[in-house]
């Protein structure tokens, strides 16, 4: 009966286990009790142990995390752990796998990389401008005063030979006179034409009648000068194109000097669209490409343009380009500070490989894509991105159209890959060498047992007297008389518990002590 009643509490304490464990680290506790070295019944070997977490700190035998948690193993059929494919090719040891139903679970998604045109619709908000091309300015050569005035406001439309100004000058008046008498003493001589006044009489003619046309005097009113053999008062002088008149500095009665800035006209027959287009959009634009627009003034209807110039400078400010547009203004429709939307349509001149935007992962040093390699397999890769548009990359190097990336859940797969990368170069002086890098036994993260012959590890006291705390990272073997600072891993010391205590006993009978005065 005794027999019996211990054979069934062996049992039951071996359940227990069992099940706790499978419950608190999810492997086959049953063989790993039971197999020995690592070995499992079933044939599986232990390839390692590392901690629930921190999967970067990794065993080669079972043991406690610097958390004071039981290491959890990992299985060599779990990794690739000599970069070595079934058919003796190198694997990337970034490159993952997973069960199908799991990617299934996930919701993974993927898509093949294609070749084609890009196109981008850029839409931006700009203002009317006159075209100062056709900005005329009106002056005067002479002194004089402004007897009267025809055009005596901004705004009004002016046509081409339209008087702007009578314009009284006695300098003006004096030349006519002189003219007038030089004429006739040209008729005087008119049958002597060989005489030397004869000749003179028309040198003088043609000098003065010169300087009448070098002060802006017409052809038309020399003529009626001729005619009339009057001498006017005051000239009138004419506008030199058809517009409106944007500025106006002279008023009725004040005194006119040579080279003043009389009036502006401008032509709005072809009008400017200024618009600030953003540094990312800049490499849609180029000259000569048709542009359309719309204004709120014009509910419905569409002006037809295109871009003349690019200006070779950016805003600091706002980190925008100017682009001009021209426009056709029949009708005067279109005034100067309108606001106008401008629509863009740009088509990229060669295909190109195009992935959607989702499938990279933008670090800001990197861009990385994953790579469906199907069967459950993926693999990150580090790609060159080019313009983007309608929710797409186009890719410069690093892809080929055809290739299958993931859109979906990628993040999930850098992160996993980036630990199996990690892991593997641990690894690496164990379990293979890793294309591209070097072993370096001084950086592996691989804690190993060592026999008592060999252990060498000291206990730290710190202080006299009793030890009162100790450091959370159990292997540093750190006790102190004082609260503190852990000298090996900067960590803040804490009371020591019962535990705490029986350990301590337990290390001076292993180790040697090393004792620092605080």
């Amino acid at each position: 009966m005794s027999d019996k009643s211990n054979n069934t509490k062996w049992v039951v304490i071996i359940i227990f286990i069992i099940l706790g464990q499978w419950a608190f680290h999810r492997y086959d506790v049953w063989d790993t009790v039971f197999s020995p070295g690592g070995e499992e019944s079933s044939g599986r070997t232990i390839a390692y142990w590392v901690a629930p977490m921190d999967p970067t700190y990794i065993s080669e035998q079972p043991g406690k995390s610097p958390m004071g948690m039981d290491l959890v193993p990992v299985y060599e059929d779990e990794i690739n752990t000599l970069n070595i494919s079934p058919d003796g090719k190198e694997v990337n040891p970034g490159q993952i796998t997973i069960d199908p139903v799991t990617v299934q679970n996930m919701g993974v998604r993927s898509v093949i990389a294609e070749r084609r045109k890009l196109s981008k619709k850029i839409r931006a908000v700009g203002q009317v401008a006159y075209d100062e091309t056709r900005i005329y300015g009106v002056t005067t050569k002479i002194s004089g005063w402004a007897e009267k005035m025809y055009v005596d406001y901004v705004g009004q439309s002016v046509q081409k030979g339209d008087p702007l100004i009578d314009l009284y000058s006695p300098e003006l008046v004096s030349t006519q006179e002189e003219y007038l008498q030089a004429l006739k003493f040209k008729e005087y001589f008119k049958g002597d034409a060989f005489s030397e006044a004869a000749q003179q009489a028309v040198d003088i003619l043609a000098s003065t009648k010169k300087r009448l046309q070098l002060w802006d005097i017409t052809d038309e009113q020399i003529e009626e000068l001729e005619r009339t053999q009057e001498v006017k008062k005051s000239t009138t002088i004419y506008t030199p194109v058809s517009g409106i008149v944007k500025l106006k500095m002279i008023n009725e009665g004040e005194r006119v000097s040579p080279n003043m800035h009389l009036y502006e006209i401008a032509d709005l027959s072809n009008v400017w669209v200024i618009v600030d287009i953003y540094e990312y959009e800049f490499p849609w634009i180029e000259l000569g490409q048709s542009v359309v627009m719309t204004l709120i003034s014009f509910p419905g209807r569409k002006f037809s343009g295109k871009i003349t110039f690019i200006y070779p400078f950016m805003n600091p400010k706002t980190r925008t380009i100017q682009v001009r547009f021209e426009f056709d203004n029949p009708g005067m429709l279109l005034k100067p500070n309108m606001y106008a939307n401008v629509e863009i349509e740009s088509t990229a001149k060669n295909e190109e490989t195009v992935i959607p935007v989702s499938a990279v992962i933008l670090t800001g040093e990197r861009n990385i894509i994953i790579i469906d390699m199907g069967e459950g397999k993926f693999e990150p890769r580090e790609v060159t991105i080019g313009i983007e548009s309608d929710g797409y990359y186009t890719v410069l190097e690093g892809l080929s159209a055809g290739e299958k990336v993931v859109v979906s859940a990628q993040f999930l797969f850098d992160s996993e890959s980036r630990l199996r990368e990690a892991q593997m170069k641990m690894l690496a002086p164990n379990y293979g060498s890793i294309p591209g890098s070097t072993p370096d036994s001084s950086k592996t993260q691989i804690r190993k047992k060592e026999s008592p012959e060999e252990e060498s590890q000291l206990v730290t006291l710190i202080g006299e007297g009793e030890m009162l705390y100790t450091c959370l990272m159990k292997d540093e073997m750190v006790f102190s008389a004082n609260p503190g600072i852990c000298p090996e891993c900067g960590m803040n010391l804490v009371a020591m518990d019962d535990d705490d205590r029986k350990r301590l006993d337990d290390l001076l009978k292993r180790y040697e002590v090393k004792r620092i005065k605080e």
